[in-house]
């Protein structure tokens, strides 16, 4: 091993890497001990989140638009079948408006990418 022992130890310990600091200046807190009279002891507090990859961020915002792309796609295509039938059978009634299809659809796809993320 290229590493020694302390290394390992720092790395089993330190765990920084995994998250990303919300600011590089950290809280300190003395601890006063009320029986000798003094502050012998301090706490140091960073404050940070979990670090996401790149590839989560990109899921998390470019599939959800990919994906509503595709439906709203599949609901004009669907629409324009339902007017080309009413055509065919001269009925000429209005289509079904598809906002409502895909304000549902919409909202479904934005759930499972939030659902999907967070597993």
């Amino acid at each position: 091993n290229n590493k020694s022992v302390e290394d390992e130890i720092m790395d089993k310990i330190d765990v920084s890497d995994k998250f990303d600091f919300i600011s590089p200046y950290p809280d300190v807190y003395y601890e006063y001990d009320d029986n000798t009279g003094y502050c012998g002891r301090y706490t140091i507090v960073f404050y940070g989140i979990k670090a996401t990859s790149g590839f989560m961020k990109l899921v998390s915002i470019v599939f959800p638009m990919i994906l509503i792309a595709c439906i709203n796609t599949l609901n004009v295509g669907n629409e324009f079948k339902e007017i080309a039938k009413n055509h065919m059978e001269d009925n000429c009634q209005k289509g079904v408006d598809p906002t409502g299809y895909l304000q549902v659809t919409s909202a479904l796809a934005l759930a499972a990418i939030f659902i999907l993320s967070s597993i």
